[in-house]
């Protein structure tokens, strides 16, 4: 999701949610969890965790504090130490003050807040907290109703904008910066990137990447040796069954080599096969680079389609490209034939 309209951003509205309720109720760190389409709780937003905890972190609803929160829908306190320890391993926490998040009669997550000093938590923090998940239940949910049909509009623009990518111009640059700019569109990625498939060295060459305005880091990634298909298990094995990869937390995950991770700051990425007559022929790569992102479903299932239009797109102007080159040859050399001097002239020469 592009961030054009940051007042109607859900993340910005969860990011804001959970300083507020680090702010509001004197934590020292927060989270907002929110029920994805699979049933898991997962971190959204938060204030005081590390980052790499909270991409792997996910509770199915109903395990633990904070899924028997998201069920139950009633506030609980934890003092649990290991359990503490487990959600923030560097932060020492004392306590925890876990509220359900409700819209419409229905828990769509919870939020916590946690404190490093020792205190005691009453019913007073309890009833507060409660008072702020109302609010904040409310703004959350009329901006993620807000973004999902933006992301709706979004994702209908891109598909057009896809479908009438070869009819715009078949120069394959342009073609490749069109797939990207719309696949940004719709994606909660913030950079999308294109390799197509070199059959002689068995690699993936970069060739396109869009969503960061780094001059050096593009040279770094035109520069870049490509990823190595018989050194990395998992991306071989996607083109063989030409299903995406997806690595919400790629440092762990390993998909590409760990060079890439470090040059480029991957975080999330997701990998899928451009795949034209059963031949793959690239890969289509979304990553975020500032933070963690879950992928959604729908997002996964759509840009599974979209790789699938865009090797018919990229191949065909990949075509193109060599007819026109092999045709501007053959007028070359009849141009320079008929430069040449008649034959009664050479002779003479």
């Amino acid at each position: 999701m592009r961030r054009s309209d940051k007042c109607l951003d859900p993340q910005e509205t969860l990011d804001s949610a959970a300083r507020l309720a680090c702010k509001i109720l004197n934590g020292d760190i927060a989270a907002v969890a929110l029920v994805d389409e699979e049933g898991f709780l997962r971190i959204r937003a938060h204030v005081g965790l590390v980052d790499d905890c909270v991409a792997r972190w996910r509770v199915r609803a109903g395990a633990g504090p904070f899924g028997s929160v998201s069920t139950k829908g009633r506030p609980h306190i934890v003092t649990d130490r290991s359990y503490l320890d487990q959600l923030a391993p560097d932060a020492s926490l004392k306590g925890l003050l876990l509220v359900p998040l409700k819209s419409g009669g229905s828990i769509i997550g919870c939020f916590g807040v946690g404190y490093k000093r020792k205190r005691k938590l009453t019913t007073h923090d309890l009833q507060l907290a409660s008072l702020f998940a109302d609010h904040a239940s409310l703004s959350i949910a009329s901006t993620t109703l807000l973004g999902q049909e933006r992301q709706q509009r979004q994702r209908s623009d891109a598909l057009l904008d896809v479908v009438s990518a070869p009819s715009l111009s078949l120069n394959l640059k342009q073609v490749l910066v069109k797939l990207c700019q719309s696949v940004l569109k719709l994606s909660v990625a913030e950079r999308c990137s294109i390799f197509l498939f070199n059959g002689e060295t068995h690699t993936l060459e970069p060739v396109m990447s869009l969503g960061l305005e780094d001059p050096g880091l593009w040279e770094r990634f035109r520069g870049s040796a490509g990823l190595n298909i018989p050194e990395i298990r998992e991306i071989g094995e996607a083109i063989k069954a030409q299903e995406p990869i997806i690595a919400e937390n790629a440092p762990r995950a390993r998909v590409v080599p760990r060079f890439w991770i470090q040059a480029f700051g991957l975080k999330s990425l997701a990998l899928y096969p451009l795949v034209h007559r059963e031949k793959t022929i690239g890969m289509l790569e979304v990553d975020s680079f500032t933070h963690f992102v879950h992928f959604p479903a729908e997002e996964i299932e759509t840009l599974a389609a979209i790789a699938k239009q865009a090797a018919i797109i990229i191949e065909n102007a990949g075509l193109y490209e060599k007819e026109q080159g092999q045709r501007q040859r053959a007028e070359a050399l009849v141009r320079c034939s008929q430069l040449q001097p008649p034959p009664s002239v050479r002779r003479r020469c």
